[in-house]
Parts: C-alpha cells; structure tokens; sequence
C-alpha cells in the first residue's frame, strides 16, 4: 500500500451543495451535517476536505474547525475551486468564507482563475483522495456517481428525504 493509499483510509470529503439545492431547511441540513462529521471522527476518519462552497462547504469546514478544538487529531483541508470564487458572494459568506480558509490546515486551491470544468475538477480532487464523501443532495449528480465509480463510501443524508 502506498503512503496515499494510507492516508486515504482516514480522509472524507464533503460534497458542495448550494443552500438553495438543499432538500431541508438550513437548520436541519446543519444538524445532520454535524452528527455525520461526528460519526466519522468516530468511525476513524482524521483528515476533512471542504470544497469551500456556500452552504453545505463553508458549514462543514465551520464544524469541523469546532471539532478540531475538542480533537487535536482532526485536520481540516479546505479545497477551493479557483482564486476569487468568493468575490462575488454577500459579505457574510465571504466573513464566513475567509475564516476557515484562515484557519485550515492546509488550502488547495484547483485553478487560479475560474473555468467551466473547474468546480467538477475540484469534487473530483477531493474524492480521488478520500475513502468517504458525506454529502446532502437531493439527485443523484457526478460527484456523488464519480465516487461509488472510485470505490468511496457515500454517505448521502438527503436520502432520508425521500
């Protein structure tokens, strides 16, 4: 097994969805969110990747930053598509948007300036290095196809919604 392969094991990747994609209310998709993240420190899982997208991104990399306090053990990668993805977001994203980057672990960022292929690009740099996807879309999309392609657990919450 490879050092990749290895870390690859203790990785998961949080699949961008939009607030207005969500199959529940912000609250609600924040508190499954949460309990997942949770299971999967538990179940092992030490490194998380954010894809820095409104919504279900930025809401991941804000737990798990408050995971990381209470677990030195947890890491947090945030993966951001291009150089600028923010700009043109309301001023309360893009408060929420510079924290984490501030305080990850590490920042990757896939391009240094948008192109049409740059956000499947970066789903698919975040799966190609984790063994989980948690994720909360109400429709089957590539990312979630790309990663049972490659052998990740997907652990899609918005399925309980029918």
């Amino acid at each position: 097994m490879t050092r990749e392969e290895e870390l690859r094991i203790h990785r998961c990747c949080i699949a961008p969805t939009r607030p207005e994609e969500l199959c529940c209310s912000e609250a609600a998709a924040r508190r499954m969110l949460e309990e997942e993240l949770r299971r999967a420190v538990g179940d092992g899982f030490r490194t998380f990747l954010t894809g820095m997208s409104r919504g279900v991104g930025i809401w991941a990399g804000q737990i798990i930053l408050g995971l990381r306090g209470t677990n030195l053990d947890v890491r947090l990668v945030a993966v951001s598509p291009f150089r600028g993805v923010e700009e043109t977001w309301s001023p309360l994203w893009q408060r929420q948007y510079y924290h984490i980057i501030r305080w990850a672990d590490a920042v990757r960022y896939i391009s240094p300036e948008f192109d049409y292929e740059v956000f499947r690009r970066r789903n698919e740099w975040m799966i190609d290095r984790s063994n989980l996807v948690i994720a909360l879309d109400r429709r089957p999309n590539d990312a979630i196809r790309y990663a049972r392609s490659c052998g990740a657990e997907v652990r899609n919450l918005a399925e309980q919604f029918g």
